[in-house]
C-alpha cells in the first residue's frame, strides 16, 4: 500500500513541477512581448522627434548627408557623443555640437525616445575611422 501512495505523490509532484515550468515560461514570454513592444514605439517616437526638430539640417535616416552638408548624418552622432552626456545635455537645454545648433530642451521622455531612436539607426562603423 505504500509504494502504491509513493507512486501516485511521485505523480503529482512532477505534474505541479510541470505546471510551473509552464507558467514561468508564459511569464517570460509575456514579459519578453512588453519589453520589446516598448522600445520599439520608444523609436517611433524618437524618429517624430528627429523629424520635427532635426531634419531642416542632419540627415534622420539612411541618407549620407541632410540639407546643411555640415551637419554630421543622425546615424553617426553617437559615435561621436556619450548617449548619456547626450541625454542630459538635452534634458538640461545644454548646447550640443557646434555653435549653429539650436538649444534643445526636450523633457526626460523625450530625451529617451530620441535616445531610443539614434541608438537604432547607429552606423555600424565609426565614420571616423572610415
Amino acid at each position: 500500500m505504500g509504494s502504491i501512495f509513493h507512486i501516485r505523490l511521485t505523480r503529482l509532484a512532477a505534474r505541479v513541477l510541470l505546471l510551473l515550468v509552464v507558467l514561468f515560461a508564459v511569464a517570460l514570454l509575456l514579459a519578453a512581448s512588453c519589453a520589446s513592444s516598448q522600445p520599439a514605439t520608444q523609436v517611433a517616437v524618437g524618429r517624430d522627434i528627429a523629424i520635427a526638430r532635426c531634419s531642416s539640417c542632419h540627415a534622420i535616416d539612411a541618407e549620407v548627408s541632410g540639407p546643411n552638408p555640415e551637419a554630421p548624418p543622425l546615424k553617426t552622432v553617437l559615435w561621436r557623443y556619450n548617449e548619456e552626456r547626450l541625454a542630459d545635455d538635452f534634458i538640461e537645454a545644454v548646447r550640443v555640437g557646434h555653435g549653429d545648433m539650436p538649444v534643445f530642451d526636450f523633457n526626460p521622455a523625450g530625451t529617451d525616445a530620441l535616445i531610443a531612436y539614434l541608438k537604432s539607426i547607429k552606423s555600424a562603423r565609426d565614420p571616423e575611422a572610415e
